[in-house]
């Protein structure tokens, strides 16, 4: 059992798996899972071969935390039942993994460290596990702010640190989990074992504080700040004037943190220099309600309280696969299951979030954990959550009056700074596993004797737990496709871990008393299947859409479909392998060369996947949307019959997200190639009104005041898209996309040329580094056959456009994606280029 608690203290933080498509979060609950199934079966074997009486089963229910904890899974187990989607409230959603069965292992961690732990030892290895863990994770933040980073992160962004957690609040997060724990074993040593042992401690405290200062991130800062409060109000219990100066500086930092966000005082000259460092820049905006992520956290929060509130149900009249949610009374109360807050988060989802975010995305969690819990768990999850967290608190700071009582003052204040962060974040894997494992602690810690004979956690047992962070490390730099190996990699240090802890230690992982065979054979069968079901299936498939994704990119649809088809075989409740499978046939079936026998069967199959991916995840709305793009395309490639279908599974994903411009913005564009254009106008008014800030809105209504003859509604709308501000620019490049000499040459027909220029002037002004600019003056110049005042216009574009491709060259050594931009910057100079031979040709004398 003990080597299978270290083991997943070792994992949830370390590893990352980058042949997979999650990478993170999802790839450390795969493995948490195993750990807890194995844990799970040997615990029940242990059990039966020692016998479970009557007594035994009061004595575990009297147990501190034992009551809590039940309570806590009860209401899960309900939520789950009562979930609107209840496979993905027991197994997890794509990127989390954080169903009801996620849950349930760290439960049976909470239980095993509670049970199992009973020595001074032990606590000893737990101590040295938390800290030894750190110390990789804290080195590869600072290797990334050096810049020396190995390996190139797809969502890295500059100046912070995200290490081996995928994410630079995940990454403070669970360093705040982790520090009070690590000063609290310095503190400990320093009273016992000496100077030397304290000094590694607290070489690993400052290390992780320097990690907490890297990832800049706001909600980690507060729980670092609260836990050391916490921490210092109960190390310096008994010392009452030390304790009145430590509240006072407690005070100070508030009142400091305060003043930080309040401008226009007399104490500006003395804060401006901290409020120009990174750091000092994003705790002085935490007062700046209208902009930033503070705004994202607000309107993530007021739409997600709109969710408990007596409202409408969610689901589509007359849809058998996504039938009105026949709970909706019963929602405050019970939630909507855990891990659906992105499904039904989309019918409150506000427009206003794509001023913040990429407009395609949508949350996965409210970004505060009280929230999160009240949405999928109900008014009972929330109660159940909180009444944890108070009970487990209030066994450690009880315990912090005993013999223990550093460490439960680590303990008390991780706790305390967990719950401040996650009310401006949500947990992750490893603070789950960690807060779990710490409960547990606590209770294991109240019948352990504090005044025995010093034991520590052993060299032997300090080299084997490095040993195995080192093969977690080696599976994420080292070996990611390789399975077999690294197994057995993982089996060598966990064994290892266990003969390092004691033959006791091993023999109760692995439980092979003599006793009854099949009961021992039973247990391994069902640890086996749901290791292979639950962790190892769903990291393969990924795996496998992962290396599909990549012969997709190369424009291999045969390889990449065979990939997304065995994806499919091996998690066939995912929804998104039944989406990259419709994908790919819809990529593969507008590849030129195809037969059209082969055509049309390469779309009715990737229809087919289509509506698989909504039947698994019926209330999510973008499965609907997904099958509009795609009988969209279809019609677009010569079957105009699928282009109504398009159309009513657009309209059915608008009633599932009825603040998504781009699902509106589709439905007016098929209204308008249906010949109701009267309509389409109606629906594009109804975007702008949800979101008035979206230049491509703007665009479309133009094109359609356009189709009916509305010349006049139609250049201020075209005019209102290239002066609409979008994160800090304007949405020009809207109007001058490929559509640009459709939209020059209606305005010049209907005589508009100088209303029509002195909006294209304007935009000129407001970027002059922008080559499209005076490009689409000169294109409109020469449409209205004005030849030799276009050419100077073109002119310029194209010394705009060289000097980009040569600054972008220059660029390209350090980031890859610039090849891109320098491509599109390529291909705007092939446009200018024609466009000036086209001038050229036509008036051969302005050369």
């Amino acid at each position: 059992m003990e080597a299978s608690w270290l083991a997943a203290l070792v994992t949830a933080p370390l590893l990352f798996h980058t042949a997979s498509a999650r990478t993170f979060e999802a790839d450390k609950v795969a493995a948490v899972r195993a750990v807890a199934a194995c844990m799970g079966a040997a615990w029940l074997v242990s059990a039966y071969e020692r016998g479970t009486r009557a007594r035994a089963v009061w004595s575990a229910w009297r147990v501190p935390l034992v009551r809590p904890v039940i309570g806590f899974v009860l209401v899960l187990l309900v939520s789950t039942a009562a979930s609107i989607d209840p496979g993905k409230s027991l197994w997890g959603s794509y990127f989390r993994l954080g169903g009801a069965y996620t849950t349930l292992a760290y439960a049976v961690l909470f239980g095993a460290v509670a049970a199992r732990l009973s020595t001074r030892a032990q606590v000893a290895r737990l101590c040295a596990t938390v800290v030894v863990t750190s110390v990789p994770v804290g080195l590869y933040a600072v290797v990334q702010r050096l810049g020396e980073d190995p390996l190139v992160w797809q969502d890295y962004v500059a100046g912070r640190v995200s290490s081996t957690l995928g994410s630079a609040t995940f990454v403070g997060e669970w360093m705040t989990i982790v520090l009070p724990v690590t000063v609290a074993c310095g503190l400990g040593a320093w009273r016992t074992a000496g100077t030397w042992h304290a000094l590694i401690f607290f070489s690993a405290a400052v290390l992780q504080l320097v990690t907490i200062v890297l990832s800049e991130s706001r909600g980690p800062l507060l729980g670092t700040l609260a836990a050391g409060f916490v921490m210092g109000l109960l190390a310096l219990r008994g010392r009452p004037r030390t304790r009145l100066v430590w509240i006072g500086a407690g005070a100070l930092a508030v009142l400091f943190t305060g003043a930080l966000n309040v401008r226009g005082t007399a104490a500006d000259p003395l804060l401006d220099p901290v409020r120009r460092t990174s750091l000092g820049a994003r705790v002085a905006s935490m007062s700046a309600t209208e902009s930033g992520t503070v705004r994202l956290r607000l309107l993530v929060w007021r739409a997600a309280l709109g969710l408990v509130r007596p409202r409408a149900p969610i689901g589509l009249a007359g849809d058998p696969v996504a039938a009105p949610d026949a709970l909706h009374g019963l929602r405050p109360l019970v939630g909507y299951g855990p891990e659906t807050f992105y499904d039904v988060f989309a019918s409150v989802h506000p427009a206003q979030l794509a001023h913040f975010e990429q407009r395609e995305s949508s949350a996965d969690r409210a970004h505060n954990e009280s929230i999160d819990h009240w949405v999928q768990r109900g008014l009972l999850g929330l109660g159940a959550y909180l009444v944890l967290l108070a009970c487990v608190l209030r066994a450690a700071l009880r315990g912090a009056r005993g013999g223990w009582s550093i460490l439960h003052a680590g303990l008390a204040a991780a706790l305390v700074g967990h719950f401040v962060q996650t009310q401006f974040s949500f947990s992750i894997a490893a603070t789950h596993v960690y807060f779990w494992v710490y409960a547990g602690l606590i209770v294991a810690l109240t019948g352990i004797d504090a005044e025995g004979r010093g034991e520590g956690a052993g060299v032997r047992s300090v080299v084997w737990i490095a040993g195995l962070a080192g093969a977690v490390l080696a599976f994420g730099f080292a070996v990611p496709w390789r399975f077999p190996f690294t197994i057995l990699l993982f089996v060598f240090a966990g064994f290892g871990c266990a003969f390092a802890c004691g033959r006791r230690a091993a023999s109760g992982m692995v439980a092979l008393r003599p006793g009854w065979p099949w009961v021992h054979a039973l247990a391994l069968v069902g640890a086996v299947g749901l290791v292979r079901r639950a962790s190892l299936d769903v990291v393969r498939a990924d795996v496998d859409l992962a290396r599909g994704n990549q012969h997709a990119v190369r424009g291999e649809w045969d390889r990449a479909l065979a990939l997304y088809a065995r994806a499919q075989e091996r998690d066939p409740r995912e929804s998104r392998h039944c989406l990259a499978l419709a994908q790919g046939h819809m990529h593969a079936a507008r590849a030129p060369g195809v037969p059209e026998e082969r055509r049309a069967q390469l779309w009715r199959r990737g229809a087919a996947y289509a509506a698989r991916a909504r039947e698994l995840a019926p209330y999510n709305p973008y499965h609907a949307n997904n099958l509009g793009e795609y009988h969209l395309a279809w019609g677009r490639s010569g079957d105009a019959e699928q282009l109504a279908l398009a159309l009513e599974w657009f309209e059915r994903a608008s009633q599932l997200a009825p603040n998504n411009v781009l699902i509106h913005n589709r439905v007016a564009q098929l209204l308008r190639l249906r010949g109701d254009a009267t309509e389409a106008i109606e629906r594009l008014l109804l975007s702008v009104e949800l979101d008035p800030s979206y230049p491509a809105t703007w665009v479309t209504l133009g094109d359609t005041y356009a189709v009916v003859g509305e010349s006049e509604q139609a250049l201020d709308a075209h005019v209102r898209a290239m002066t609409t501000e979008v994160r800090g620019s304007d949405g020009f490049a809207a109007f001058a996309d490929k559509r640009l000499d459709v939209r020059l040459g209606y305005h010049l027909a209907q005589g508009r040329l100088d209303e029509l220029m002195a909006a294209l002037e304007a935009a000129v002004d407001r970027d002059p580094r922008d080559a499209s600019r005076p490009f689409a003056i000169g294109r409109a110049l020469w449409l209205a056959e004005r030849s030799a005042a276009a050419l100077p216009h073109l002119t310029r574009a194209r010394e705009l456009v060289r000097a980009r491709i040569a600054e972008l060259r220059g660029l390209r050594s350090l980031a890859g994606s610039v090849d891109r931009l320098v491509r599109d910057a390529v291909d705007l100079e092939a446009r200018i280029a024609g466009a000036a031979a086209e001038v050229r040709s036509d008036d051969p004398g302005d050369e």
